[in-house]
């Protein structure tokens, strides 16, 4: 699935995206993602996806 963050964030593109699992995802301008409040923020962290280990 290739998406605009705008477009993802739609609410009912939002639903769909939250119920499928992904092997990876890759957010280009992550840094757009920095406020916790944000609905980009939100939709990311929503998403089912393998959890990161440093």
């Amino acid at each position: 699935m290739i998406a605009s963050i705008a477009t993802a964030r739609r609410k009912e593109h939002a639903a769909i995206l939250a119920e499928m699992s992904y092997d990876v995802v890759v957010v280009d301008e992550a840094h757009h993602l920095r406020d916790q409040a944000s609905a980009s923020y939100r939709l990311v962290n929503a998403l089912r996806k393998p959890k990161i280990h440093n």
